[in-house]
């Protein structure tokens, strides 16, 4: 929801700034909610993985494997960081 939002109103397209505002806005979103920090089924799991996902994508604009767009970017899986 706030993904789409971000990615229809902001037409940039520099990467540093793309990951600022995922960090600022999504992911800590994310991390402030107590069901990401203990999921209770994989269901919520795999929700959470998908919007890491969908915003490396959207940051690298590029198709690479999950796991590689993490290291280009320095970010932790948001499983990792807790």
């Amino acid at each position: 929801m706030l993904y789409d939002w971000l990615k229809e109103l902001v037409e940039i397209s520099k990467t540093s700034a793309l990951k600022t505002l995922y960090c600022g806005l999504v992911r800590s979103l994310l991390q402030y909610s107590c069901e990401t920090w203990n999921p209770h089924t994989q269901r919520t799991i795999d929700k959470f993985k998908a919007v890491q996902r969908r915003a490396t994508r959207w940051i690298t604009k590029s198709d690479d494997d999950y796991d590689l767009r993490l290291s280009k970017l320095k970010l932790l899986s948001i499983f990792n960081r807790r």
